[in-house]
Order: structure tokens, then C-alpha cells, then sequence
């Protein structure tokens, strides 16, 4: 992450079709080219849409969202199912920008203030409950909420 530049290493595989800025080149299905059975996602490809005129960008959503595409198409293509295309669906984002305000953006969905602010609080208790029990979770968020209760 955190890179304009493919990774080198990259460079080292030969007879894969490369773009200028040496990202490995996929369809819409996410297959390297000219190698139909290798798929490859993320900021070190080059995915353009033809239809909407735009590549995908090097976002970690991107990748995400890619990587269930090739799973599902490496699936298909062992099964001689068709191949299903990957379409760039636009950033989500949900930015705290203090004062119990903030500002949403989930596609149909647009939000500011403190509802936004609210909604990113609640993603805050969803990620604590991957990485710490549900309780232990639950307690510290409510924690972090007494102290933004105590600041206004």
C-alpha cells in the first residue's frame, strides 16, 4: 500500500502484458493477459473499464472488492462456468471530523453531521469486536464514548 508504483518484482515475470507505470494488465475479469487461467487484483494491476472509461483505483476497497471477483472466477473458469466481470462501484467513506461531527458518503446514502459522526462511532465497535472479545469490545467503546460525552 501507500504506492504510485507497481511492485518491481513484478518486472521479474516474463511474458505478461505490462502498462506503463508496470502494473500487470487484466481484463474485466481480472485475468492477466495473455494467461487466461492467472487472475491478479489490487494496486498492482491495471484494470480499465472500457464502458465507463475509467481504471479501477489502487484503494484497498479495490482490492477487496476485486478479490472476490477472481475467487468467484477462478471457481468458474475450474468449473467451465462464464466469467463474471468486475465493475468498480465507487468509495464508501465515513470521515469523523471532531466536534461529534461528520460526513458519510455510502453511495446512495450521504450523510453529515452527527448522524455521520454516530455511524463511524459504530464502526469503531464493529472492528474492537474482531480484535478483542465481544464484551472486552464492548466495554472499551463504551469507554472511548465517556470521553467524548466528557468533552462537550
Amino acid at each position: 500500500t501507500a504506492g504510485i508504483k507497481a511492485n518491481s518484482i513484478l518486472m521479474k515475470i516474463s511474458g505478461i502484458e505490462m502498462d506503463k507505470t508496470c502494473k500487470v494488465v487484466v481484463d474485466m475479469s481480472l485475468q492477466v493477459h495473455p494467461h487466461s487461467s492467472v487472475f491478479a487484483i489490487g494496486d498492482n494491476t491495471w484494470c480499465f473499464d472500457a464502458e465507463s472509461q475509467m481504471a479501477a483505483p489502487a484503494m484497498v476497497q479495490t482490492a477487496i472488492d476485486q478479490g472476490a471477483i477472481a475467487a468467484r472466477n477462478i471457481i468458474n473458469s475450474i468449473k467451465g462456468r462464464p466469467l463474471e466481470k468486475y465493475r468498480y462501484k465507487g468509495v464508501k467513506f465515513i470521515i469523523p471530523l471532531g466536534g461529534k461531527f461528520g460526513i458519510a458518503d455510502l453511495g446512495k446514502v450521504h450523510l453529515v453531521g452527527f448522524t455521520a459522526w454516530c455511524l463511524k462511532q459504530l464502526t469503531f465497535l464493529k472492528y474492537f469486536a474482531t480484535i478483542l472479545p465481544k464484551f472486552k469490545a464492548l466495554r472499551f467503546w463504551c469507554g472511548e464514548q465517556k470521553v467524548f460525552h466528557k468533552n462537550d
